[in-house]
């Protein structure tokens, strides 16, 4: 079980949120003019920059919706960017408890993402473009600046966490979030959180798709 579904059977009432995932869901919503340009966006690298920032907020309000729509107490959320974080905050309103920073050495990021392969959706968002090895770089070369931001920032409640193999137990890992941060410890014993939620991610990106298209041109311009 990874990190990220052994939190959420630990935390009732939390959902579980792949940023990613939900970009691979969001990007091939057929019916929608506005999320379909951003779609013929992402394929043009010159605009694709532009294209990754509407899709951002698109993401945050999806999860937004998700949120309002069900009896959720708690969101576990991954792949968010430092820079995305407040735009999610403001966006989703919710206040973020414990900012988690995972770390492994570069030749085992490699591993682990040879070991994924192509995943649907990846052509998409242009990551089929680059080998894994220039992830890394592009990861690495940015790193330090947005560790150094996330520390800035959020001070108290940021944790850094190495993943390595062999370091750490996921069990241990989950363990040392959960007792960082008092939500979540009071959150693994509560007995009036709702039960755990599995929310129609395609539902949500309908309603959220169907707003967008009543209040906005698809290329983003106000109606």
């Amino acid at each position: 079980m990874g990190l990220c579904c052994l939190l959420r059977s630990q935390l009732p009432g939390f959902v579980h949120v792949s940023s990613g995932d939900l970009a691979r869901l969001v990007t091939p919503f057929e019916g929608s003019p506005f999320l379909s340009s951003i779609a013929r966006q992402l394929a043009d690298r010159r605009r694709r920059k532009v294209a990754f920032a509407r899709l951002t907020e698109v993401l945050h309000k999806v999860v937004a919706e998700a949120v309002n729509a069900n009896p959720v107490w708690g969101i576990i959320i991954d792949g968010l960017r430092p820079a995305e974080l407040p735009g999610f905050q403001r966006i989703v309103g919710c206040n973020l408890v414990a900012v988690i920073k995972l770390s492994c050495p570069a030749s085992e990021m490699l591993v682990r993402l040879q070991q994924r392969d192509h995943r649907e959706g990846d052509e998409r968002l242009g990551l089929s473009e680059m080998d894994p090895l220039s992830r890394i770089k592009a990861f690495e070369e940015r790193d330090g600046a947005e560790i150094d931001a996330l520390q800035d920032v959020f001070r108290d409640a940021f944790l850094s966490l190495d993943t390595s193999t062999g370091h750490s137990t996921v069990e241990a890992l989950a363990q040392q979030i959960i007792d960082f941060a008092e939500p979540l410890r009071e959150a693994r014993v509560s007995k009036a959180l709702p039960s755990p939620t599995e929310i129609s991610w395609r539902a949500v990106i309908g309603a959220v798709a169907s707003k967008l298209d009543q209040e906005y041109h698809p290329d983003g311009k106000p109606r």
